[in-house]
């Protein structure tokens, strides 16, 4: 399980699940920019110190040429890969519905086999407590579960 954020920057966590594969992380003090951190639920955790102006700023090098240019600023952008019926029922959905999608929002591409829904996700402002303080338990832009 995991999720993703903005507060100002990203924040983001992923929580391992007990007794299923393996899961080291060695400090469990103070965080400082780009360190991992063990919590209590042995999730680890990351504050990625950019500016929420450059989130989307810099496509990545990996993105489909489909989607060159569909990334918003201040917004994350999603992709979810789909094969087989799952990926001709996302085709078929978008031809019907893509229409009444909010332009530059979510967008299909190809990758090999594989057909991707991307959907650009607007980060949220959240102001950083102090350094003495926890997180405030607020959640997140895009989670996800496995």
């Amino acid at each position: 399980m995991g999720q993703v954020g903005g507060n100002g920057s990203v924040v983001w966590q992923n929580q391992h699940r007990g007794k299923r594969g393996k899961f080291k992380c060695k400090d469990r003090g103070k965080l400082k920019h780009d360190e991992l951190g063990l919590g209590e639920a042995l999730d680890v955790w990351g504050h990625d110190d950019i500016p929420m102006a450059d989130i989307g700023k810099d496509p990545p090098a990996d993105l489909e040429p489909e989607l060159k240019g569909f990334q918003q600023r201040e917004h994350f952008l999603v992709r979810l890969r789909f094969d087989g019926p799952e990926a001709d029922a996302i085709r078929k959905w978008f031809a019907a519905y893509g229409k009444d999608v909010p332009q530059g929002m979510v967008k299909l591409a190809t990758s090999g086999g594989c057909t991707i829904l991307a959907i650009n996700v607007k980060a949220l402002f959240r102001k950083e407590p102090d350094d003495d303080k926890p997180w405030p338990d607020l959640p997140f832009e895009i989670r996800y579960d496995w």
